[in-house]
């Protein structure tokens, strides 16, 4: 007696857990079909898909870092520019931020003020 009470509640247990995976299978099976797709491609085909999208990958990274590359030496070059130029752009413009909601000529003027130049 005691037997038969305790298999009934395992059966109620593994039919809860395939009750989960019904309900998984039929919301995939929803999803999919709301889509039009109606075979899922191969393990093969999408390792194969992942290879080359792993290949654009790197080709793509390897640009950027060039370009990024490229980018660090005309802020180098710039600087460098500006630095013999004597060109303080920079201050300029944080002063500017810093200012809040004066007017662009009131801004001209202070820096023409600091920095000496005149008309």
């Amino acid at each position: 007696m005691w037997n038969t009470g305790r298999q009934g509640t395992a059966k109620n247990s593994g039919r809860s857990k395939r009750t989960a995976d019904i309900l998984i299978h039929q919301a995939a099976k929803k999803y999919f079909d709301s889509k039009g797709i109606t075979k899922l491609p191969s393990v093969k085909a999408l390792r194969e898909e992942y290879a080359g999208l792993l290949e654009q990958k790197r080709k793509a990274y390897a640009e950027y870092k060039q370009a990024r590359s490229d980018m660090k030496e005309l802020q180098n070059i710039k600087a460098n520019v500006d630095y013999l130029l004597d060109i303080p752009a920079r201050r300029h413009r944080r002063t500017a931020k810093s200012r809040g909601n004066r007017s662009s000529f009131s801004i001209f003027l202070i820096c023409v003020e600091r920095v000496g130049c005149e008309r």
